[in-house]
């Protein structure tokens, strides 16, 4: 891949942007990527400028959101040459990724490889070396593989506005992702809130469920206040507690609030309005316990079952809580000893 050179003012250039869970992870994996480090970098955004190829990358600590829609993204090169020359820089820098030589691949033959960003969004890294009457294979088996448990992940999503099904359509275990984009800010008598016990039953052991959503500080009193912009379609605002106790109550587990700003995003009489994301887990099946040391930075931390760990100190955990911590937000805050 030819040396990014400094962003040039005003010229044109494709741009994506990226949610990422976590922005730490994701511009190291791009900072390798590309070989230069972001030209933009706050703790709630960042901004990769590529000059050769063009292309503004930009990333946004948000839940990560899967989509049946979304396939892949790509690098396409100048050269075979500069394919193999990105390849070897990777796989120095410790990227797992395998060379295809001349693979048929949508209409053409094509030089590449795949790799997979920390949200498990997949690069394609290629040039065109010659062209087919058919269409090849659209991607490779190591493509696939790169995705966790390989293939395009299942996920049910409602929306504010949409009628909601007396029961998800889909069977028992079979779910990866459930979302309920602003499904709490319908009239207060029309909440489904019994889409979250529902899709309990149709995540698979270690499925996520996403609640996002307007909330509020305190009740407005009276009617509904007309919000402005894309709120203009609320109707209620349940309180900032509401989603995380449904969530909890109906068997989630490492609840956890993944957006909740500063700032009000709305203010109205006596109510501050905040947008909340916040997801937790079904939980995975484990059969054995094992044993813990929660690293800090607080004296203790206590979980949603009672159990307390003290900074520094072992602690036997049973299955539950093992599948819990380790597949959990604070996973990078214990040690799982052996």
């Amino acid at each position: 891949m030819p040396d990014p050179s400094e962003p040039v003012v005003g010229r044109a250039a494709a741009h994506v942007s990226l949610n990422v869970a976590d922005l730490d992870r994701a511009i190291a994996f791009y900072r390798t990527l590309f070989g230069v480090g972001p030209s933009v970098h706050h703790p709630d955004y960042a901004k990769f400028d590529i000059a050769d190829p063009p292309l503004v990358l930009s990333l946004e600590p948000v839940f990560h959101r899967s989509s049946d829609a979304f396939n892949h993204l790509g690098l396409r090169l100048r050269a075979e040459a500069e394919v193999k020359d990105a390849h070897a820089r990777l796989a120095v820098e410790g990227a797992v990724c395998q060379l295809e030589e001349n693979s048929p691949c949508c209409y053409s033959l094509q030089t590449k490889f795949w790799l997979a960003d920390p949200d498990r969004n997949l690069w394609e890294v290629y040039a065109v070396t010659g062209e087919l009457e058919d269409i090849g294979a659209l991607s490779s088996s190591d493509a696939l593989a790169a995705r966790d448990r390989g293939g395009a992940i299942a996920t049910w999503e409602h929306r504010l506005g949409d009628a909601a099904p007396a029961r998800i359509p889909h069977d028992d275990g079979t779910l990866d992702e459930a979302r309920l984009r602003g499904s709490f800010n319908e009239r207060e008598d029309a909440i489904p809130t019994h889409l979250v016990a529902d899709a309990f039953r149709a995540l698979r052991p270690g499925g996520v469920m996403l609640v996002h959503g307007l909330v509020a500080d305190v009740p407005f009193p009276g009617g509904f206040p007309r919000l402005p912009g894309p709120a203009a379609t609320v109707r209620h605002a349940p309180a900032e507690t509401y989603a995380a106790k449904l969530l909890v109550d109906a068997g989630f587990v490492s609840v956890y609030v993944q957006k909740f700003p500063e700032r009000a995003n709305f203010s109205h009489g006596p109510t501050a309005f905040r947008e909340l994301m916040l997801f937790g887990w079904k939980p995975h099946l484990v059969s054995e316990g094992g044993m813990v040391m929660y690293r800090g930075p607080f004296a203790s931390v206590t979980d949603d079952a009672g159990r307390t760990f003290r900074r520094g100190e072992r602690a036997q955990v049973d299955g539950d809580g093992i599948a819990a911590l380790k597949h959990g937000p604070m996973a990078d805050q214990f040690v799982f000893l052996r």
